[in-house]
Parts: C-alpha cells; sequence; structure tokens
C-alpha cells in the first residue's frame, strides 16, 4: 500500500479498480433516470405511415381545378384510417394525424376548399406531398438512436417510446453504505450535548448519491472503535459501495483503516497530496470499493466531486466523468501550497458578459458549500494564480 500519492495517480487508481455493474430489462415507462446498458436502435418508422398534418382533404394534386368537382368518398381520422385506395375524381376528409389514403399525393387545407354538399372544389396548381408526413421521414426502422452510457432523460425516454420499445436494457443501480464515524455524533433532531454534532455531511453525500442514480443508500453513525465500525460494515454482497466519513487520520482514535484491513480490506492508498482531502483512502474490500474519506465537511465534499462521484458514474455505466467546466477570469490572486493539488471553492458569477470566479474564504463552512458553486483545481506545481488570470472552473452547481 501506498502512504501518500499524488492525485492523478489517485484517481486513476480507483477509476481502473471500478466497472459497470451488471443490466437489467425494465419497462421503457419506468426507465427515466436510468443509463442505457446497451445500444438502442429504431424498431419502428416514425411516422408509422404517411400521416397528414392538417384537417382537411386528400386527393390527387393533379386533378386540382377549381373548374373541377370531386367527389367526396369519406373520412379518416387519427387511427380510423379510410379502407381503400383514392377512387378517380374523388377526395377522403382527413383529421390531423390521419393517414392518407392510399393514391391521394397531397392534403389541402379546409380553409382552401369550397364544399358544395357531397363535392368540393380545390384551386388549382397544388403542390405534391403538401401538408404529409412522410413514413419514416423522422425516424426509420433499423436506424441507430441512442448509445449504451445515455441517461434516459424525458426527451429520451419520450423518444424511446415513440421508436417502438417496450423494455430497454439498463445498467442495474449501485447500492451504498456511507458510514460516519465518531464518538461524537448524534442521529439529526437528537439533543446535543456539549460537544456533540450532527452527521451532516453523510446526510448530504446520501442525498446526492440518490440523485446520481443510486438505488438504496444507508446511512450508519458509528463509534470511533474498530469493534463498532466492523459491526456497521455490509454483510459481502450487501452493498455495491462503501464510503467512511472520518477516523482516517492519524490520531489514536482514528481506526477506520486498521478495522477494514482487519476485515480483508486490501488499501491501494492511505493519503493524496490534494488540499483539502488529505486523508483520503481506497482500497478493496471483496471486490466492493471502499472510499474512507474525511470527517470535515470541505474535505469530504472535495472527496465526493473528486473521487465518489466518478466512480458513481462509472458504475452507472456512463461515459462522462468529469465534472461541468467553464472558463472565467480569477477575481483576486491565489496562493497553493507547492507539491498539492488544491482545489479552492468559490462563486462564479458574470458581469459585463464575463464569467468571474471569486474564492470564498472559511467564516462558516457549511455556509460556503451553500454559497460555493465552483472549484478552481490548482496543480501541484503551481504556487500562485494573479487577479484577472484566465482559469478552468469545475462546476458543482449552476452559477445561473
Amino acid at each position: 500500500m501506498i502512504e501518500m500519492i499524488a492525485f492523478e495517480r489517485a484517481r486513476s487508481l480507483v477509476l481502473g479498480s471500478v466497472h459497470p455493474l451488471a443490466s437489467e430489462r425494465v419497462e421503457v415507462t419506468s426507465a427515466g433516470g436510468r443509463v442505457l446498458a446497451e445500444p438502442a436502435a429504431v424498431l419502428v418508422d416514425l411516422p408509422s405511415a404517411r400521416i397528414a398534418t392538417r384537417d382537411g382533404f386528400a386527393l390527387r394534386a393533379k386533378e386540382a381545378d377549381p373548374r373541377r368537382k370531386l367527389k367526396v368518398r369519406g373520412s379518416a381520422f387519427a387511427g380510423s384510417p379510410y379502407p381503400e385506395p383514392l377512387a378517380p375524381d374523388a377526395a377522403v376528409r382527413v383529421t390531423t394525424g390521419a393517414v392518407v389514403p392510399e393514391g391521394a399525393d397531397t392534403v389541402v387545407p379546409d380553409e382552401e376548399v369550397l364544399r358544395e354538399g357531397e363535392e368540393i372544389r380545390v384551386p388549382g396548381s397544388l403542390a405534391v406531398k403538401s401538408f404529409i408526413r412522410e413514413q419514416g421521414e423522422e425516424l426509420q426502422t433499423g436506424q441507430p438512436l441512442f448509445p449504451a452510457g445515455t441517461v434516459i432523460d424525458p426527451p429520451i425516454l419520450s423518444l424511446l417510446v415513440a421508436a417502438g420499445h417496450g423494455e430497454v436494457k439498463v445498467t442495474c443501480q449501485p447500492r451504498a453504505r456511507v458510514l460516519a464515524i465518531g464518538d461524537e455524533l448524534r442521529p439529526p433532531g437528537r439533543p446535543l450535548l456539549p460537544g456533540q454534532t450532527y452527521p451532516s455531511v453523510a446526510w448530504a453525500i446520501a442525498a446526492a448519491l440518490r440523485q446520481l442514480g443510486m438505488a438504496e443508500v444507508r446511512v450508519e453513525l458509528c463509534a470511533d472503535e474498530e469493534d463498532a465500525i466492523l459491526e456497521c460494515l455490509p454483510e459481502p454482497l450487501a452493498a455495491d459501495l462503501i464510503v467512511t466519513l472520518g477516523g482516517t487520520g492519524r490520531g489514536d482514535r482514528d481506526v477506520v483503516i486498521s478495522a477494514l484491513e482487519n476485515r480483508g480490506c486490501g488499501f491501494e492508498f492511505r493519503g493524496i497530496k490534494m488540499r483539502p482531502g488529505h486523508f483520503t483512502a481506497f482500497g478493496l474490500l471483496r471486490e466492493v470499493p471502499v472510499l474512507c474519506l474525511p470527517g470535515g465537511p470541505s474535505a469530504a465534499e472535495a472527496g465526493f466531486y473528486q473521487f465518489l462521484r466518478p466512480v458513481l458514474l462509472k458504475m452507472l455505466g456512463r461515459h462522462r466523468l468529469e465534472l461541468p467546466s467553464i472558463r472565467a477570469k480569477l477575481a483576486e490572486s491565489v496562493s497553493s501550497p507547492k507539491g498539492q493539488y488544491h482545489l479552492i471553492r468559490g462563486r462564479l458569477e458574470r458581469k459585463e458578459r464575463e464569467e468571474w470566479f471569486h474564492p470564498l474564504h472559511e467564516t462558516g463552512v457549511h455556509q460556503e458549500l451553500r454559497l460555493s458553486n465552483g472549484y478552481l483545481a490548482v496543480a501541484e506545481a503551481v504556487e500562485h494564480l494573479g487577479a484577472g488570470s484566465e482559469v478552468e472552473i469545475e462546476l458543482i452547481r449552476e452559477p445561473w
């Protein structure tokens, strides 16, 4: 096991140890938010036949003549087509969405037709295919639709249904166990004694995991004792991911690493040259990824966005693992410790058509978490960035 490791090496080791979960077939109507495990193709033409796009009359364009009367032979409605080919010198009444009868090649809107009982007169010089959507005009059977790894958002779900899918194959949703470590922790809402606190970060991470697609997230509070930690660990096959918060330092009560090692967890590293999040560790317990994050809110949040989030996305079969980013100017100069990958939390704002990043200074960690919407990642070799420097900002929330 490596004691301390560079940030990029840590990311490579973590993501190289994680693989997409198995897949399952689900009804497409309940697949919203899931991730396609295989490519999806078009199963039916869209539209499935030639369709009228206006209420009017279907006829042959070459028979259009204002001096000539056409016999109305019947009607076609959406879902109830006219049952036979169109006869010569005839028309069929159609509504929007109705199948255009065989033999007809144009639709004349109601407002352009003069009706005389069961006969009509139409203007001359009609264009072929007017107000008609051809079969397969939008989608054709066999056409590739979406690749594996696509997140099924509402528009994509709509298109899958329209393309004929009743079921889709999706990646199974992971189950996570979040262990908050510390004698001082109390369940939310319980009275606090002096020195006690609530594990707010644990619940924030659990909520973020659910939002990203976790099927099940359980939070456990564990005392700073090996036996208590071991008791909180899930049984084999009961979780796809284990996250611990706190107890990763070098203090007398920091026993998380040793407890997990005694259970059989093999650690790849137990520290990263990163600030915040110095005491972050990663290993595998019977092939289940175990990510051990520091308990402080800033370090835990950094660990979530830099490691836990991409781990979950890869398990779900997603292809893009990085946070979205945007170019911005630095509102003030910043200093960074040499040799450390430094994540500076801040707020992105738009002023006079330019984006500016304002580093936040800790006056209250929880308030800072609430106000921030991005990170400036400063590489290990950089010690100073001046005000006005153009930088890349990783977005953790919508900036506006």
